[in-house]
């Protein structure tokens, strides 16, 4: 089994919702997540407090990501 995260557009949220009960795929929509001001803030200040010469280009962090094809 494969699992994925899709973004869908509010506005096609009920049609994809429908779509998908039709193909018999499960799907967990967690539409209730909530995000704390307290993890919020942490991420805040580690924005902050980051080092250019610390961070990683994106292509380049990608590129040394191993995947285990069993997942």
């Amino acid at each position: 089994m494969k699992f994925m995260t899709l973004q869908v557009p509010d506005s096609s949220y009920e049609f994809f919702k429908e779509l998908m009960a039709k193909l018999n795929v499960k799907i967990s929509a967690d539409d209730n997540m909530v995000i704390s001001e307290e993890q919020k803030e942490l991420v805040r200040e580690r924005i902050k407090t980051s080092k250019p010469e610390n961070l990683l280009d994106i292509d380049i962090a990608l590129s040394q990501i191993k995947f285990d094809e069993e997942v």
